[in-house]
């Protein structure tokens, strides 16, 4: 599962907003809010999971919280 806190904080540090991130990764700003906001309830495809952090800049792992 995508770790949003860890979506917030790349997000804010490179001073980047929710519809950058989203465009960049190619879903839409209410998908991507859902993911950052924890709301989605299945796990995201491994597409978008590429392109959010491709759009922040960071491997997927460092995206992914940790199941334990």
């Amino acid at each position: 599962m995508i770790n949003g806190n860890t979506l917030v904080a790349l997000r804010e540090t490179l001073g980047y907003t929710r519809a950058h991130v989203a465009r960049t990764a190619g879903i839409s700003p209410q998908h991507y809010g859902q993911i950052e906001r924890g709301q989605r309830g299945r796990r995201p495809s491994r597409r978008v999971l590429y392109g959010i952090s491709t759009a922040l800049g960071v491997k997927p792992a460092a995206i992914i919280r940790d199941a334990a």
